[in-house]
C-alpha cells in the first residue's frame, strides 16, 4: 500500500515532466518498443502480416474457440507464439553478430542491432532466456485455461489448476 506522503511525492515528480529537448525526445522515441518482444503491437513493421493471419487462422481452426473469452485466449496464444518466433530470430541474430558470422537475410533487417541496443550489457543471453521463459509461461497458461473452459462448456469437469513446490535444498 502506498502512503499518502508517497502519493504526494509522486504527483510532484510527475509535474516535472519527461524529456524536454528534441534531441532527448528522439533518443527515447522507441523506448517502449526496444526489441518488440513485449510490444502491444503484435506484428511489427518488416514482419509478414499475411503469415501472422495464416497462423491465427490455423490456431482458430485447431482450437475452435467459442465466445469472447475463448477467442481472447486464442488471441493470447497466437500473439505469444508469434513473439516466441521473433525471439528465436533475435537470438540467432545476436549470436551471429557476436561471433562475427555473415548475416542471412531476415524479415527484420536490423534485428541484430535491435538486440544489441535492447540488451546492451553482458547479460544479453540471460535476458533473452528470461523473455523466452516468460513467453512460454504465458503461452501454456492461456492454452491450459482455454482447455479448462472448453471442458466446462462441454459439461465435463475440468481438473483444478495444479502447482507443485519442489525443494532442492536437501542433498540426496
Amino acid at each position: 500500500m502506498v502512503s499518502e506522503i508517497q502519493v504526494i511525492a509522486n504527483k510532484e515528480n510527475a509535474k516535472k515532466g519527461g524529456v524536454k529537448t528534441e534531441e532527448g525526445k528522439a533518443a527515447v522515441r522507441f523506448n517502449a518498443l526496444k526489441h518488440g518482444l513485449l510490444s502491444q503491437q503484435v506484428v511489427l513493421s518488416g514482419e509478414d502480416r499475411h503469415a501472422f493471419h495464416e497462423l491465427k487462422e490455423s490456431f482458430m481452426t485447431a482450437l475452435q474457440p467459442e465466445g469472447p473469452v475463448e477467442n481472447m485466449l486464442v488471441d493470447t496464444i497466437v500473439s505469444t507464439y508469434w513473439r516466441m518466433g521473433r525471439l528465436v530470430m533475435l537470438e540467432t541474430c545476436y549470436i551471429q553478430k557476436k561471433l562475427g558470422l555473415s548475416r542471412r537475410t531476415y524479415s527484420m533487417e536490423e534485428c541484430a542491432d535491435a538486440v544489441h541496443h535492447a540488451f546492451a550489457c553482458t547479460n544479453a543471453m540471460a535476458n533473452l532466456n528470461r523473455y523466452e521463459a516468460a513467453l512460454e509461461r504465458k503461452f501454456f497458461k492461456a492454452l491450459h485455461e482455454l482447455e479448462r473452459l472448453q471442458m466446462a462448456r462441454k459439461g465435463e469437469r475440468p481438473p483444478a489448476p495444479l502447482a507443485i513446490d519442489i525443494d532442492v535444498s536437501h542433498g540426496g
